[in-house]
């Protein structure tokens, strides 16, 4: 649906700007026990800025703010919003609150339920003939990912869209129109890497030749502001929870 839809050449400024974003500034500060450090971005190719800021607390939790403040007009439709992370290989046991089982999008999330899952991090890829963005969840509370021996991270919004897999974006993202990958090139990474979003658009696919998602599910260019908290989880805690 992507490349029906000339998506590379549509709204490809935005993956320019994410890969070529430099950093500008850094401060901290110290309040009260916590640490507030502060990242601000140029964001050349688009006139604009972005700033990231990590709140970090004495228990462990870190409040993650993502600004972006656009200073150019008529830019085209975002195809999401949020940030990206990597965790080390072995937190691969996830269980997370929002639509589920099977992957689903803003404009496919009808036949996925609200409720709590459980499931391992290579459960999630779907291995499309042709790789693409696969293994999203939306309308989610929170998530966790733990190692075997019950440490991990719990991170947690309202209402966000993540995903969690073996493999980062650009393993499934075309590099051109004449870039033809199949399931075969996926390999498994030796990482767990995260997207967390405000949104994503949607998916569309009235046809696969050029439909774009309806108007209220995509993402215009905008300011927008996102936020998430992740918290730190060890073993007590997962022997309490089962209690």
């Amino acid at each position: 649906n992507d490349k029906g839809s000339n998506m590379l050449k549509r709204l490809g400024i935005w993956r320019e700007v994410s890969q070529k974003a430099k950093l500008k500034n850094i401060t901290t500060s110290t309040k009260n026990d916590v640490i507030t450090l502060s990242e601000t971005f140029d964001l050349e190719k688009i006139n604009s800025s972005a700033r990231v800021d990590y709140e970090i607390r004495d228990d462990g939790k870190v409040i993650v703010s993502f600004k972006i403040y656009l200073g150019k007009k008529d830019l085209p439709d975002m195809p999401r919003f949020g940030m990206r992370l990597a965790m080390p290989v072995q937190f691969d046991s996830l269980v997370y609150y929002g639509r589920g089982p099977h992957e689903n999008y803003c404009d496919r999330n009808r036949s996925a339920f609200i409720g709590k899952y459980h499931s391992k991090v290579a459960d999630q890829y779907f291995n499309y003939v042709r790789p693409q963005e696969n293994g999203y969840k939306t309308g989610v509370e929170w998530f966790e990912l733990r190692d075997n021996k019950g440490a991990g991270l719990r991170f947690q919004a309202h209402s966000l869209g993540f995903s969690a897999l073996h493999n980062p974006l650009e393993d499934f993202d075309m590099k051109d129109k004449n870039d033809y990958r199949h399931t075969d090139d996926i390999v498994k990474k030796d990482g767990v890497f995260i997207t967390l979003d405000r949104k994503q658009m949607g998916v569309a696919g009235d046809n696969s030749w050029g439909a774009l998602p309806y108007p209220q599910y995509r993402l215009p260019a905008s300011d927008y502001h996102f936020w998430f908290e992740m918290v730190p989880l060890d073993t007590k805690k997962k022997r309490r929870n089962r209690k």
